[in-house]
This record gives structure tokens, sequence and C-alpha cells, in this order.
């Protein structure tokens, strides 16, 4: 039934990114630095954003997950290759 007062905790808008700062910390990357190197952590976003449209919605998501002070890089590739990386589980996150 429906309950007019849940709350998906899944799905709570968190201006300051509290938890998920939090997260990155636990996970050993306080404020997106390796603690070993000093270095921002990179994801690899993998992608088919060969259009302006499409790399308008990379960018969209690089500013979202930079904002924790992870640095994303986008690795736009043909469908086709794109396709191939995700069989053969050569890619970090799409």
């Amino acid at each position: 039934g429906y309950e007019p007062d849940y709350k998906n905790p899944y799905r709570q808008f968190d201006p300051n990114l509290t938890k998920a700062k939090q997260l990155l910390a636990e996970a050993g990357y306080p404020n997106g630095n390796d603690p070993k190197t000093g270095q921002k952590l990179v994801l690899n976003y993998d992608n088919t954003a060969t259009t302006p449209a499409g790399r308008q919605q990379v960018g969209i998501v690089q500013k979202m997950i930079e904002r924790i002070g992870i640095k994303v890089e986008s690795r736009s590739s043909r469908p086709n290759v794109f396709q191939d990386k995700l069989l053969k589980g050569k890619h970090q996150f799409i």
C-alpha cells in the first residue's frame, strides 16, 4: 500500500554530500585523495557519448561525481567497441 510519510533512504537529496564524503573516507579516500600518494582518486567512465548531446550528459555525470572529490575521466568509444569492453570486463564504471 501507499505510505505518504515513507522516505526512501537511498533517494534522499543531501546538498552537502555528507554521506557520500563519509563513505569515501571510510573506503580509505578522505576528500577523494589516496593517502599513500596524495593524488585524487580517478574513475574511468566508459560510455558511448560520441555526439554533442552525449558529451553533455557525460559532463553532467562528471560534475556530479567530482563534487565529492573524485576525478572522472571519460572514455568514449563507438558502440561496438563499448560492447566489446563490456563483454570482456574491460571497464571500470558505466
